[in-house]
């Protein structure tokens, strides 16, 4: 998946930049892994545009701003996301 640069270029002007992701729920007590989905930009009337490098199965996009030191929703204790595979 391409990563977004965190200088995000305008069309005539800057934009408020944030972070599309859907949150996987995994069961067993587990919690759950947000997993980045693409970007929003807001447009001048408020309403935002989005742009998706994948679309969730459960159907959920939660939509929050960007902040450079984010670490995209990943602790350190999380294990990483694996699609596909066991672990």
């Amino acid at each position: 998946m391409n990563e977004l640069r965190e200088s995000v270029p305008s069309e005539g002007g800057d934009r408020t930049y944030k972070v599309v992701y859907t949150i996987v729920e995994r069961g067993g007590g587990k919690k759950p892994v947000w997993v980045r989905l693409g970007a929003a930009f807001e447009n001048r009337d408020k309403s935002l545009t989005v742009k998706l490098d994948a679309t969730p199965n459960n159907g959920m996009l939660h939509i929050r701003d960007y902040h450079p030191d984010e670490r995209w929703g990943r602790r350190d204790d999380a294990a990483p996301f694996r699609v596909g595979g066991a672990g």
